[in-house]
C-alpha cells in the first residue's frame, strides 16, 4: 500500500507514521520528493521486509504497531558493505 500526503513538519510525518502502523498494521516508511512536502508512505507486512535501500532514504525512521523504531543493525550492515550506507 502506498499512500501521498503532503507533510508541513517532522513532527507531523511521525505521527503520521504511527497513525498509519495503528490504522493499517504492518511496517510503514516514508520517502520526500525532494524540494516538496510531499511525503509517500509504504506498508510492508513486517519490518523484516522493508528493503534495505529505505534506511538512507528514512534517515532511520520507520514505524511498527504505533511505534517509532529505528532498521536493525544487521541492515546498517548490509548498506554500509553495499557502499551506500552511512558510516
Amino acid at each position: 500500500m502506498r499512500i501521498t500526503q503532503r507533510i508541513a513538519n517532522e513532527e507531523a510525518l511521525k505521527e503520521t507514521l504511527k497513525e498509519l502502523s495503528r490504522a493499517h498494521g504492518g511496517a510503514w516508511v516514508f520517502s520526500v520528493k525532494p524540494f516538496s512536502q510531499q511525503v509517500s508512505f509504504r506498508r510492508f507486512d513486517s519490518p523484516s521486509k522493508v528493503p534495505d535501500s529505505f534506511l538512507d532514504l528514512t534517515g532511520n525512521l520507520m514505524a511498527h504497531k504505533g511505534q517509532l523504531r529505528g532498521f536493525t543493525s544487521a541492515a546498517t550492515a548490509r548498506e554500509q558493505n553495499r557502499g551506500l550506507g552511512r558510516t
